[in-house]
This record gives structure tokens, sequence and C-alpha cells, in this order.
């Protein structure tokens, strides 16, 4: 947690100091021109974030320790701890008799650290918490209308791209029984949310979501659907980031493996 939070400390303090609105979910009309802002200022400030990990992760070279951890939660016969893995991860992955993975891709590691880091990590923790990361004093300073709309845009494009990219898994009888998240992600406890301009419903709930409490898909079609080009983008940076840090996490477990055998030979 504490390298994305160094790697995005600009780009989130930026964020949280804007002053121009990027409410995309109103009650009250949007004119087409001042939604066409919005969408576009929103875009901007994911894609900064998302590119600013991408570089930092490169040019910094993260501990071999969590490197290894990522590999080791996202690769074939992995042992998933409980509350890891949300539904929507689960319907998306094959496990042996022991519930450890198998039949694992790129691709399908490649979910699980977007979700973990990207979802449950960044957006959860830094974007939508940032006083509880960087300074408590920021908390009663942070547009929490211009979060959640920015919050919520970047978690459904990355929902989005995973949906494209990995497919639902066949049913197998070997379904381990996870205690399934989201239960302890909500995007805004109840007292932040009182402090929203708008509360519209429905949010996101249920066994398939990673994070509940965002905006929905539909309420933030505005940028999903009708602005198809500024969601590519962002999708190729989400992309860039998984394609990174797999790399990372994989040549991390190949280089681990001649270690763990040459403790199991005592040579």
């Amino acid at each position: 947690m504490n390298y994305a939070t160094q790697y995005v400390r600009n780009e989130i303090l930026q964020l949280i100091s804007e002053k121009r609105s990027m409410v995309i979910v109103s009650s009250k009309p949007v004119q087409p021109k001042e939604m066409d802002n919005r969408c576009a200022l929103i875009q901007d400030y994911i894609i900064s974030i998302l590119d600013s990990l991408s570089v930092n992760m490169t040019s910094n070279k993260l501990p071999i320790n969590f490197l290894q951890f990522l590999s080791s939660i996202s690769e074939n016969d992995a042992v998933i701890p409980q509350d890891l893995l949300s539904g929507f991860e689960l319907t998306r992955l094959d496990f042996n008799t022991f519930g450890n993975l198998k039949n694992m891709t790129p691709l399908r590691s490649q979910m699980i650290l977007a979700c973990y880091i990207l979802l449950k990590a960044v957006l959860y923790f830094i974007i939508m918490r940032p006083w509880s990361l960087l300074n408590p004093l920021l908390e009663g300073k942070c547009n929490l209308g211009n979060l959640m709309n920015v919050g919520s845009v970047m978690y459904h494009l990355v929902l989005d791209l995973l949906d494209e990219l990995v497919l639902i898994a066949e049913p197998s009888k070997f379904k381990p029984i996870f205690k399934q998240g989201p239960s302890q992600f909500y995007a805004f406890d109840a007292g932040k949310e009182r402090l929203l301009e708008v509360l519209p419903d429905p949010r996101t709930t249920g066994k398939n979501e990673v994070i509940n409490g965002f905006y929905s898909r539909d309420q933030v079609r505005e940028f999903l659907d009708q602005r198809p080009l500024l969601a590519n983008r962002v999708k190729g940076s989400i992309m860039d980031f998984m394609e990174i840090i797999y790399g990372m996490s994989h040549k991390a477990r190949k280089a681990n493996v001649p270690l763990k055998l040459k403790l199991l030979s005592g040579k």
C-alpha cells in the first residue's frame, strides 16, 4: 500500500484540490458541453494515476517479497486466502480438488492483480480515502462528489475491461467454498455519504461486485457508453498497468522456483 501511495501522491493531491466539477451523476441537468468537459477531466485524472503507477513501478523496483506475494495469489497452485476474491473473480477461475488455482492464464492472473491493486488498494484506500493515508487534515477539504464520480467511472472501466478479456469459467464440481468479498469494501461509509450532493440509487451491491456502494454502471453510462473514445483511452492505460505488474510478479515467481528446489533438496 505504501508503495502505491508514494507513487500516486502528487496525482491524488491534485485530484482532491480540483475545483472544477467532475460530477456526471446529478439530479440536475448538465449541459452537453459541460458534460464533455467533466468526462474529459475524469479521463485525465484516471489516466494520470494509472500511468504514474506504471512508470514508478517500472523505474522504482518493487521489493522481491512483495512481487512474490502477488504471484502467490495469482498463479497456478496458489492457495487463496478467505475474503480475498470477489464473486466476479471466482466465477472466472478454476480450482483443483484442494482448492488451489489451476488453468491460470496471463489474463486470469492479470485479473486478480488488477482487482487487488487497482480496485481494492488504489481505488478503495487511496482515491476514495486520501485522508487516511496522506494527511488526516485533508478529510474536510475533499470534494466527495468528484471522488465518487471518478471512483465509479474507474471501477466500472476496470470491470468492463476484465469482463471483455476473461471469460466465465466452465461449471466445476471442485469449486471451493470461499468467504467472498466485498463485505469489507464499501465506497464511502454512511457518514461520508450524507455529505454527498446527490445520493442516487441503485448502487453497486451484491456478491459479484468487487466493491459495493459505487454508482451503478447505468448511472455513469455518459462516460462508459456515450464517450467510447475516452473510455478506450483509459482501458489502454489499465491494460498497460496489468501487463507491467504481471510481468514483474511472474518474473519474481520464476526466480523463486530454483531457490525453493534448492531448499527442498537440502543442497
